[in-house]
């Protein structure tokens, strides 16, 4: 649902057995918004140190720091590059915003560390004759973890920090 308050209340009256879920796109938006606060927080402050030249560059970096980075020009990939090498908050905030947003982002199917949503080509493999020995981590035989299945002590990591953006929010 929306982020709304009205929203939730009127769950929490006329639905109170329902869990209140909030879609990836209001909670993006919400890193979002507060990276842009920083943003302008920042633009303030070179404003009132008198250093308005600076400060009108750093205006045109807004895009640079809201888009996502794929969608980038070459011209705003520079001012982001230009923003990580200065450092401070700025940086802080954009990499913040973007780790909520890796946490919506689509991840492989997963089980035991195995990707399961690979497409069958081909006839199925056949399986190796059980090893009487533990397999040894330099065997070419055994599985290996796929790094973009998260293990459960990262989805676990990911589940608290959601959580605790919903509680900050309410």
């Amino acid at each position: 649902m929306d982020m709304t308050g009205g929203y939730a209340k009127s769950v929490r009256a006329h639905a109170p057995q329902a869990a209140i879920v909030i879609d990836n796109y209001h909670v993006v938006a919400l890193a979002t918004k507060a990276l842009d606060e920083v943003r302008r927080e920042y633009w303030n402050e070179l404003r009132q140190a008198g250093e308005s030249d600076t400060a009108k560059q750093f205006k045109d970096s807004r895009w640079a720091l809201l888009k996502n980075p794929a969608d980038l020009t070459e011209r705003q990939a520079d001012t982001l590059a230009a923003l990580h090498a200065a450092g401070g908050k700025i940086p802080r905030a954009w990499t913040m915003k973007e780790m909520v947003r890796a946490i919506f982002a689509p991840r492989p199917q997963c089980r035991d560390g195995l990707r399961t949503d690979r497409p069958a080509a081909g006839a199925p493999v056949p399986q190796p004759p059980k090893a009487v020995h533990p397999p040894r981590a330099h065997d070419p035989q055994t599985p290996r973890r796929d790094p973009r299945c998260p293990s459960v002590e990262a989805q676990q990591r990911v589940h608290f920090i959601l959580h605790l953006l919903v509680w900050l929010w309410w």
